[in-house]
This record gives structure tokens, sequence and C-alpha cells, in this order.
């Protein structure tokens, strides 16, 4: 997905455009550049990102959980740092910590939920579930209300994970608002008895809509890189894990 990010296009159709303009190949040299400078008004200065992640963010904004039906609460796992200087809830990347965060405010109200941590280490000291389930602790989470699923890589190996363990008990999936359309039609075509429940939201809407403007920004070429990435992921799971 590094190549793919927009920081790495717009470096690529650069260096280009400069070997192009060196060999004197001027339509090639001034084609890049043009499109240099089309491609970063769209995904550095116009609203399209943010409009393109409110469109899979905003189905999830009111969550209608029947928490009595659940029986877990499963957090979809995204990574950590092993940087020592830290406490374990900073350990965990920002989307990590937001969705264990809710998971306890939800179980905090639910008693009865016990907690699924997913995640697997990537050459790091150990798991993501494992690194989630410190910080649990810290929140007061007992650690026989904790379930963790050591080997899940990805979205569709935790649904097939949390389906050979459960079967058909009820779980709420907390993941990113941006990433819960992919993970609801996941465990919809798995036949997951599953809810969804959004952690935290990358578009956050003001009363006059002022946050879509045109200004130069780094935060909408991130916008833009999750955007491609949960559409490269959703087209990979149709295509490919669907047919095999």
């Amino acid at each position: 997905m590094i190549l793919l990010s927009s920081i790495s296009i717009l470096l690529v159709i650069a260096i280009l455009g400069l070997v192009f303009h060196y060999k004197k190949k001027r339509k090639s040299s001034f084609f890049c550049f043009g499109f240099l400078a089309f491609y970063f008004l769209i995904v550095a200065v116009s609203p399209i990102p943010q409009l393109l992640i409110h469109s899979i963010e905003k189905p999830f904004y009111n969550s209608d959980i029947d928490f009595a039906k659940a029986k877990y609460i499963l957090v979809l796992g995204a990574g950590y740092t092993d940087d020592a200087k830290l406490n374990d809830l900073q350990k965990l990347s920002s989307a990590g910590a937001a969705r264990l965060t809710q998971a306890v405010l939800l179980k905090s109200k639910n008693p009865h939920l016990k907690l699924i941590l997913s995640g697997k280490s990537k050459n790091q000291q150990y798991s993501v579930a494992e690194a989630m389930a410190r910080a649990a602790i810290k929140f007061g989470i007992p650690s026989k209300d904790i379930i963790k699923f050591h080997q899940t890589k990805n979205t569709y190996e935790e649904a097939l994970q949390y389906k050979s363990y459960f079967k058909d008990k009820e779980v709420i999936v907390v993941s990113s608002a941006s990433h819960l359309k992919r993970a609801n039609e996941i465990f919809t075509y798995l036949k997951v008895n599953h809810q969804v429940y959004a952690a935290d939201f990358s578009v956050k809407e003001s009363p006059d809509l002022s946050n879509y403007n045109f200004k130069p920004s780094s935060s909408k070429m991130e916008l833009m890189d999750c955007y491609v990435h949960e559409l490269l992921g959703t087209l990979y799971f149709r295509y490919f894990l669907k047919q095999s």
C-alpha cells in the first residue's frame, strides 16, 4: 500500500516529469507536470477525499445496537509499537486505541459482554491482541473477560476464527467507521451473526460544513489513502477471497 500512497504517486510523477524534461521530451514532461498539478488539486486541495470517506462512514453514525442479544465484542486489530517509553494504551495505533476505548466503554455499560481482541505480531515482541489485552486490563477489564486471537492477520481471518470458535453466537464488531463497510460485508458473507459499531470517524462534519474546503492539507491525502485502501481491500475480497 505504501507504493499506492498519494505522496508516493506524486513523487513518481514528479521524477518522471524531470526525467522527460532532462531528455528534452517536452510533451511528455508537460503531460507529467500537468497531471501532477491536477492530481495534487484532487488529493490535497479539494474536498473530494473528505466526501469519499464520508460516503463510507455515514451509514455508521447512529449504530442501533441490541446489546442484550450479543455475547461478545470483537475488536479488530490495528497495530501497535514496541516503544518501551510508552504505556500500554499509548503503544496502540490511533485507530487501535480508539477501537479498544470504545469497546471498554461498551463493556462497562454491558458487563455480560466479553472482549475478543485480535491481531498477530508483525515481528514484534508480542501480538496485537496481547498489546490490546494489556491496555484493556489497565482499564480495569478482568483477564477472565478477555479472549485473544493471536494469529489473525486481516478482517477475513478474524471473521473466520470467530465463526469457528463461537458458531452462531452474536458478536458486536468494533472497528473504525471507514473500515466497517468492508468488515460488515465480510462478516455477512461468512454468515457470522453480528452487529457493527463505529469506534472513530475520520470525517467529522461541522454545522456549517466549513471543513469541506479547498485549503491544501496533508490530512486530505491521508483520507484519500484510507479510501483507496478500503476500496482495494473490498475488491480483493470480492474477486479473490470469495472465489477461493
